[in-house]
């Protein structure tokens, strides 16, 4: 997709997008053609606590992060960098959320929600759940969303992905796909940390060119867009995205997080993607922390670090399951129907709450729980909202 191919250094970072992919507290930020900027949280004009919150989606009504319901009603979103409408927003879409929330913490409200694809390109090579494109390692599980190919056997080298993932290696050479999709051939995108190797920057193994104008450090996490040259070993730029914290840190605040630990100093102390967790005080559910593990944290910034309240470890099952509350766009049949762009098979369903398989058609607004498989939703709950 081309949505983020106006030159980023002629538009620098706002105000929304200073999480954007993964948290990046450890990295020394650089920038490209503006100043990085950090603002508060822009007031939503509720009571609720305002909060930060990055994870994939995981469900729709209100869009649902890291289990908690925001009414996306009012949000600004953008996708890409690209201004666009909460109903472009789909299952697995890692977002960067700033809004507030309720003292149960259980729903909230969105004021602006910035989405960022971490690979795009050709896919070089298919290995079993994992696959390479634009220098970069994919890996997916049972819970990475699929669109456009209904499993991972079916990717193919050549085939074009864009992917929505979490950082999960300490290098940022290999992310976890939350969601892939076949798209038509474009610009590429990478994601990594940019490393000087004689008089060339270089990102995943990619010799950046056309850097004039960019102010560029090593070390850095960055996003890079745009067009392979040379036998695809060099990428011609057309947007420099920094990644990093440090230059103007979010240093206080309530924040959620859902990512992958990339690397531990103590079983208390750990990166979660890039970003430093002192958990020494939190409560810890679901087992002990270890390298690899998904985990929720919940917690507050204290300068580029965050002090976690909690720290939940994520299990297969929460991490597969999905839910959307939406109309249905397409009906086939109870095996084959599509809400909020999510295609659905309620096969196995031996009851429909509200009503029958009968009354299902485009319109009807639905309430559905599923499995996620590939391109599939299994529905294990299906509702008829009246």
């Amino acid at each position: 997709m081309s949505s983020d191919k106006n030159n980023e250094q002629a538009s620098p970072l706002t105000r929304r997008k200073w999480l954007v992919l993964s948290l990046s507290a450890t990295a020394t930020a650089c920038g490209g053609g503006g100043d990085i900027m950090v603002a508060s949280m822009p007031g939503t004009g509720g009571t609720g606590i305002g909060v930060r919150s990055t994870g994939p989606i995981t469900g729709f009504g209100s869009v649902i992060v890291n289990r908690v319901r925001f009414d996306d009603t009012n949000a600004q979103v953008t996708l890409d960098g690209q201004a666009d409408v909460t109903a472009s927003l789909r299952l697995g879409m890692v977002v960067n959320l700033q809004g507030e929330r309720d003292a149960t913490g259980l729903v909230g409200k969105a004021s602006a929600i910035d989405v960022w694809s971490i690979a795009q390109g050709q896919v070089s090579s298919v290995s079993g759940t994992q696959f390479t494109v634009a220098g970069m390692v994919i890996q997916t599980d049972p819970g990475t969303v699929l669109d456009g190919v209904v499993s991972m056997a079916n990717l193919t080298a050549g085939d074009w992905v864009r992917v929505w993932g979490l950082q999960s290696s300490s290098d940022a050479s290999t992310w976890n796909a939350t969601r892939v999709a076949v798209v038509q051939a474009d610009d590429s995108v990478s994601s990594g940390l940019c490393l000087l190797q004689g008089s060339n920057f270089y990102v995943n193994g990619l010799r950046l060119t056309e850097t004039s104008g960019y102010q560029i450090a090593s070390g850095t996490l960055v996003r890079v867009q745009g067009t392979l040259r040379g036998s695809n070993s060099s990428l011609a730029l057309k947007s420099f995205i920094p990644l990093g914290l440090d230059v103007n840190p979010p240093g206080v605040g309530e924040v959620e997080v859902s990512g992958l630990v990339t690397s531990m100093s103590s079983n208390r102390q750990f990166i979660l993607g890039n970003v430093a967790i002192d958990a020494r005080l939190a409560t810890i559910k679901g087992g002990t922390i270890a390298i690899g593990q998904r985990v929720e944290v919940e917690g507050n910034w204290q300068g580029t670090v965050i002090v976690a309240k909690s720290v939940e470890i994520e299990d297969s099952q929460s991490l597969d399951t999905a839910e959307i509350e939406a109309k249905i766009e397409e009906f086939v049949s109870l095996a084959n129907f599509v809400v909020r762009g999510q295609r659905c098979d309620g096969s196995g369903l031996t009851q429909i709450q509200g009503g029958s398989a009968a009354d299902l058609k485009v319109g009807v607004k639905v309430h559905v729980t599923g499995i996620k498989k590939g391109e599939i939703l299994y529905l294990t709950k299906l509702e008829i909202d009246h």
